[in-house]
């Protein structure tokens, strides 16, 4: 599964991302690396890496971003990216929105680089060593070490007198000090790249958003927001970052009111998940709910889409006392309508059934 790489990848990167810290499983909190967060208050971490399905995704509540964790790492360390897309292909995946498949090419380019571009220049404080053929045993004949006229017709002296340099080893043959008035001039190598191809630009499709949104501070401050204010936050927030914060929420054993506030607004409801429905309509309770806040509940859930009214009615009692308004899926009557024409129908039947047997 994706998502131990990607928390493998995140712990790897951990080190360059201030005051990181896990919250709970599959939740992490630290200074957005993108904006920056406060330069005036160095605490402040509106940074949140957070799982969704079999992924990590990366949300901030300063500067609005909002991301795959591929995009997010690709900011963050480039060359740590290229490992992690390497390491989703070795495990089975071809590529998708999630991350983009490795070409392969960039591994070749640094493997092609790394060895032909030796630098074959003198050093500034090491003389580059030349290869200097040894004289013959026979003669004693030299340029550098005899004058011309000390050779004679006398007999060579010993093999051991000349100095011969050892060829087993590079480091003990003579070298050549280069003078200081000339220049070094470096060897011609063929077809030797010095420089490696410039890396791609990445494309604008995968750079993140820099929009500025109205959110909270912190996620926590949501957290423990009131309902009218839960709803306020919501409204300025796009459509994957209201799934982050129902995750949030729901991971944080929300309060009655904050249930009340997610299953009575119709932009939530239009954009969460089936699990994440069943998950709040599990925790909301009918009978505790006000007039105001039935009427509410039944408006958003009518205009959801169709998963999340079937799975309203799946876990809500619709025929309980208070949705009477309420028009199921596939009929045009409401529940309580619903309710009186079963009500007469038995009493009809059972009216009948007692007159025939006094009869």
């Amino acid at each position: 599964m994706s998502v131990f790489i990607d928390r493998s990848f995140l712990l790897r990167v951990s080190p360059k991302l201030q005051k990181f810290t896990q919250k709970k499983e599959d939740l992490y909190n630290f200074r957005c690396p993108l904006c920056g967060d406060s330069s005036k208050n160095k605490t402040k971490a509106r940074g949140y890496i957070y799982r969704k399905k079999n992924d990590y995704f990366y949300m901030c509540h300063n500067c609005g971003a909002s991301t795959s964790f591929y995009n997010f790492l690709d900011k963050v360390d480039p060359n740590l990216l290229k490992e992690y897309a390497l390491e989703r292909y070795k495990n089975g995946e071809t590529g998708n929105h999630n991350y983009q498949k490795p070409t392969f090419e960039e591994f070749k380019t640094e493997t092609t680089t790394s060895s032909s571009t030796t630098s074959i220049a003198p050093s500034a404080t090491q003389p580059t060593p030349v290869w200097v053929a040894p004289p013959p045993a026979t003669t004693i004949e030299s340029s550098t070490t005899v004058p011309e006229e000390s050779v004679e017709e006398e007999q060579p002296p010993p093999a051991t007198d000349p100095e011969v340099p050892d060829t087993s080893s590079p480091s003990t043959l003579p070298t050549v000090e280069p003078d200081p008035e000339e220049p070094a001039v470096d060897l011609p190598v063929e077809d030797a790249p010095t420089m490696a191809p410039d890396a791609p630009e990445s494309s604008e499709s995968d750079a993140i958003p820099e929009t500025v949104v109205d959110t909270p501070e912190t996620l926590s401050e949501a957290l423990n927001a009131s309902p009218e204010e839960l709803t306020a936050y919501i409204e300025d927030l796009p459509a994957e970052q209201v799934v982050a914060l129902v995750d949030a929420l729901l991971a944080d054993n929300p309060t009655p009111e904050q249930v009340t506030a997610l299953a009575t607004n119709p932009e939530v409801l239009a954009v969460i998940s089936t699990e994440q429905a069943a998950e709040i309509f599990e925790a909301l309770d009918v009978g505790d709910l006000t007039d105001t806040e039935v009427e509410a509940l039944i408006a958003a859930v009518q205009d959801a889409p169709t998963e999340i009214r079937a799975t309203f009615e799946d876990t809500i009692n619709i025929f309980g006392e208070g949705l009477d308004n309420y028009v199921p899926l596939g009929s045009t009557i409401p529940v309580g309508t619903r309710r009186t024409l079963i009500a007469v129908t038995a009493g009809i039947t059972l009216a009948a059934a007692g007159s025939r047997i006094r009869r």
